[in-house]
């Protein structure tokens, strides 16, 4: 079920969404996260021991680059899964398999998403390949981004602490919120 933005509470997220529901969820997601690196950094290898014969030869640099993009493209990989099923789920597999859903349109779960402070891998990975890819500048504003994301990730922990339904400030600015289902 989804509410329009405009009728949706401003400071308060309704009660059954427990902390120990948020912290599976997060957890949840956060594993979903490391198998796809651990499994992402196993295929890079193996395309290692493959192109080297067990590494009898010199790894050439066409190798090296494709073992690298395969590592690098976990968190993409990840982020795009999150993405898709808050868009079309309405919430992450953590959040779903916590018995939590997001209401609010397909888009502003989106934006709850690159706002929430799971996004910052996200945001530092982005900063990471600009750097690679020299881009001026742009490193430098992502890690920025990334920072800012963990802040308010921050902040909303405090708020959460000291009020379990306090609104998150990633819910605030996307016009969302986490309900039980």
């Amino acid at each position: 079920m989804t509410m329009p933005a405009s009728s949706m509470p401003a400071a308060a997220v309704p009660a059954g969404v427990s902390r120990r529901a948020r912290v599976r969820a997060v957890a949840f997601d956060l594993l979903v996260c490391a198998g796809i690196q651990a499994g992402a950094g196993a295929l890079a290898v193996l395309v290692f021991v493959l192109q080297t014969d067990g590494g009898a030869r010199d790894l050439s640099t066409t190798t090296a680059t494709t073992g690298w993009a395969i590592a690098l493209a976990a968190v993409p990989a990840w982020l795009g899964l999150l993405g898709h099923s808050s868009a079309l789920l309405a919430g992450t597999l953590g959040q779903r398999s916590a018995g939590l859903e997001v209401e609010g349109a397909s888009a502003r779960r989106v934006v709850r998403l690159a706002v929430h402070p799971l996004s910052a891998l996200g945001w530092l990975w982005l900063a990471l390949v600009a750097a690679l890819a020299t881009i001026p500048g742009l490193p430098l504003l992502l890690t920025a981004a990334g920072l800012l994301v963990i802040s308010g990730g921050v902040v909303s922990a405090v708020m959460l602490l000291r009020d379990p339904n306090a609104l998150p400030l990633h819910d605030r600015l996307a016009g969302t919120r986490l309900v039980a289902r």
